[in-house]
């Protein structure tokens, strides 16, 4: 538990906003991103859980209670990827913080939600609180389904912007989330027979290679909003069909595994 141990003390001492909201890291100053939802959060209740302190669990729900209030967007019913607390950075709106949404940090952020509930003890007030922002998400989301794909676009809202394309990462997590909503019973079954189960244009994005090796396509290489990738947004992952491993494609692959695994086993 040493290493688990260190890995809370991180936590503990992350900069905060002003509400208490952690910086996604310390070159990002004031800002928040849905990223850092999956990465600090899903840990934080598990080492909750293993060590019996329920603080974690407190400041997992804090956490993602907080970035929804700053994130959401009503008329969507979507979430914007980042909120910056100064509104400073380029790609803050300067009235509201908020940046562009983004497939893949929409689904980091989603399957947050769902691991996260799955890890809170049942009788802990924050399911109260996660169950309406993941049941709001899963609604809004299909409404941005591509039909003839059924996948979702990397820029969720403008599917006729230019550059913008079915994206596969952020598929699988759509379909991770809304798999374990509707076999928790947080969603209603369809979401898992229509929707849960791997859109079959994910599939066709797969390819298996000799050697083991697989080749995803259609995924998004980088989605920062760091100002010197934020051009990449759009940019597709070329693809990878002569190596024996995907630098660069983690993402994709730990979307192909996690949808393929049985979703409902945390």
């Amino acid at each position: 538990m040493t290493a688990a141990r260190y890995v809370a003390t991180q936590l503990e001492q992350q900069p905060r906003t002003s509400e208490g909201g952690y910086w996604h890291r310390s070159t990002y100053p004031n800002q928040m991103w849905l990223d850092g939802i999956y990465m600090a959060d899903v840990y934080a209740v598990q080492f909750g859980t293993k060590t019996n302190q329920p603080k974690y669990f407190d400041e997992a729900v804090r956490q993602i209670t907080l970035i929804y209030r700053h994130t959401h967007d009503p008329k969507t019913g979507l979430c914007y990827h980042g909120w910056d607390e100064t509104r400073s950075r380029p790609w803050a709106n300067k009235e509201t913080g908020t940046s562009r949404n983004s497939g893949r940090a929409i689904g980091w952020y989603v399957m947050a939600l769902a691991d996260v509930m799955d890890w809170l003890p049942k009788d802990h007030g924050g399911h109260r609180e996660i169950l309406p922002i993941f049941q709001s998400l899963c609604t809004s989301l299909p409404k941005f389904q591509d039909r003839d794909t059924a996948m979702w676009y990397q820029i969720v809202d403008k599917p006729a912007a230019p550059g913008n394309y079915v994206e596969t990462s952020c598929t699988l997590m759509y379909a991770y989330a809304m798999a374990r909503g509707a076999q928790r019973g947080w969603l209603a079954p369809e979401y898992w027979s229509a929707r849960g189960a791997p859109p079959a244009g994910a599939d066709r994005m797969v390819d298996l290679l000799p050697g083991n090796r697989m080749d995803i396509r259609g995924t998004v290489e980088v989605g920062s909003l760091g100002e010197r990738r934020l051009l990449r947004l759009l940019r597709e992952s070329p693809r990878r069909h002569e190596r024996p491993e995907v630098p660069r494609g983690i993402h994709d692959l730990g979307m192909v595994l996690s949808e393929t695994a049985n979703p409902g086993t945390p």
